[in-house]
C-alpha cells in the first residue's frame, strides 16, 4: 500500500502521465540505472532504462531541463527569424545582385552604342555615295538642257539614274539588325539548401510518448 502511495503521489505530481503498476517481486525487480540497487523500477519508454521510485524524480528533472533549453533555443531561432523577415530586402547577396544588374546593364549599353556607331556610319556612307551620283546625274542634266543637245536616249538613261538614286535612298530603311544566340549577360539564379521536406518528413508526426511502470 506505501509503495502504491508513493508511485501514485510521485507520477500525479511532477509527472502527470499515465503509468501502469505491476506487482513487484524479487525475482522481477530490475536493477536502477542511477544507484545501481535491484528494486521496484520504472522504465522510461524514451531512453528504455530503469529507475527506481526514488531516482526517476531526477531522470524526469533532468529531462524537463533539457526540455527548456530546447525550448528557450526555439524562442531564439524564433527571434533570429523576426529579424531576417524585416531585413529581407537586404540580404547580403542583394548588393551581390545589384552588381550584376549593374555590369549587366553597362554590357547593353556599350553594345548597343556600338551599334549605333556602325548604323550611324553605314547610313552616313550610303547617303554620300547617294549624293555623289545624284551630284554626277544633275550635273550631265544641267549640260544636256543647256546645250539642247539631247535624244530619246539620253532621257532615258537619265530617268533609269533617277530610278536607281531613288532606290537608294529608300533602301536606307531596309537595314535589319540581326540577333544573334551568343548571350550577352551571364543569366543568374537562386539556390539553398533548405530542407523544409526533410523536416516535414522527420518531425511532422513526431509524437511524444508516456513512460512506462514495472513494479
Amino acid at each position: 500500500m506505501k509503495c502504491s502511495y508513493r508511485v501514485s503521489f510521485y507520477f500525479h505530481r511532477f509527472f502527470l502521465v499515465h503509468v501502469y503498476l505491476q506487482k513487484a517481486t524479487k525475482a522481477d525487480n530490475n536493477a536502477c540505472v542511477t544507484c545501481g540497487k535491484a528494486r521496484s523500477t520504472v522504465r522510461c519508454i524514451g531512453c528504455s532504462k530503469d529507475f527506481c521510485f526514488d531516482h526517476i524524480v531526477g531522470h524526469r528533472d533532468e529531462l524537463s531541463q533539457r526540455l527548456a533549453k530546447v525550448v528557450d533555443q526555439y524562442n531564439q531561432v524564433r527571434i533570429v527569424l523576426e529579424e531576417q523577415e524585416l531585413q529581407a530586402e537586404k540580404h547580403k547577396l542583394m548588393k551581390e545582385v545589384e552588381n550584376w544588374e549593374y555590369e549587366s546593364i553597362e554590357k547593353i549599353r556599350l553594345m548597343a552604342n556600338q551599334i549605333r556607331c556602325e548604323l550611324s556610319s553605314c547610313v552616313k556612307a550610303s547617303l554620300v555615295d547617294v549624293d555623289l551620283q545624284l551630284r554626277k546625274a544633275s550635273k550631265q542634266l544641267s549640260l544636256h538642257r543647256k546645250g539642247n543637245d539631247f535624244v530619246d536616249t539620253d532621257v532615258q538613261f537619265c530617268q533609269d539614274g533617277l530610278r536607281l538614286l531613288q532606290s537608294r535612298l529608300s533602301d536606307l530603311n531596309d537595314f535589319k539588325i540581326e540577333h544573334t544566340s551568343t548571350s550577352l549577360i551571364n543569366r543568374i539564379q537562386i539556390t539553398n539548401k533548405c530542407e523544409s521536406s526533410l523536416w516535414s518528413e522527420t518531425y511532422q508526426h513526431k509524437e511524444f510518448r508516456v513512460i512506462s511502470c514495472r513494479g
